[in-house]
């Protein structure tokens, strides 16, 4: 079945990525109401194409692949406390709220910090449409609500409770014991990752294939 070059394009950015069911993807087929758009093709059944193309070039596939070393990244964080989360949300906004409501709250003393994960690392939609393309960047946003045992030691708490300015600092740095913390992770990985060191940013894994 032939299938234009702008459809397929589309469908790439969907399925490529995997993070996608088939089912997912005819729904964004109808949200977008690709049968108008391209009258002359069935949208429906190139989805269904592509799908297939992807699963037999996955089967192909030397593994570790570089989508097991994310997940195995991502686990070792989790394991360290961390919520994580792979094309989570549809901006940097929208993903950081998702990876927030992900957390298992916990009886604490009133007062004290009321869930088990103290930080947070992962990437939303539109970052995870660029991996239909190889080679490819994908950037990981990542925060701290507190600061739990793996930088605790770089981190004044009590900073944590005052006002501004002292409190948006503490912040910052708080961050950017995380950024560092995540950076060996990945790293152990054997990702290849790219960070400036500033908590506002973000990290890049480069050269995913």
């Amino acid at each position: 079945m032939e299938i234009s070059d702008s459809l397929r394009q589309q469908l790439n950015h969907w399925i490529l990525p995997g993070f996608m069911t088939l089912d997912e993807v005819y729904e964004a087929v109808d949200d977008n109401e690709l049968e108008d758009g391209y009258p002359n093709d069935d949208p429906h059944a190139a989805a269904e194409q592509v799908w297939k193309e992807r699963k037999a070039q996955e089967s192909e596939r030397e593994h570790p692949t570089d989508y097991d070393l994310v997940q195995a990244a991502f686990d070792e964080m989790e394991e360290q406390g961390l919520v994580t989360g792979m094309s989570l949300g549809f901006d940097v906004s929208d993903c950081n709220e998702l990876l927030g409501e992900e957390r298992t709250q916990i009886d604490v003393p009133e007062g004290e910090y009321p869930y088990r994960e103290w930080a947070s690392c992962g990437f939303h939609m539109q970052d995870a449409e660029g991996l239909a393309y190889e080679p490819t960047e994908l950037n990981l946003v990542f925060g701290a609500w507190t600061p739990g045992p793996p930088i605790a030691g770089e981190v004044d708490a009590e900073k944590l409770r005052k006002g501004q300015p002292e409190r948006k600092e503490e912040w910052a740095r708080m961050d950017a014991a995380l950024g560092r913390f995540l950076l060996d992770i990945l790293k152990r990985h054997d990702l290849e990752v790219e960070w400036d060191g500033d908590p506002r940013g973000r990290i890049q894994l480069l050269n995913l294939m």
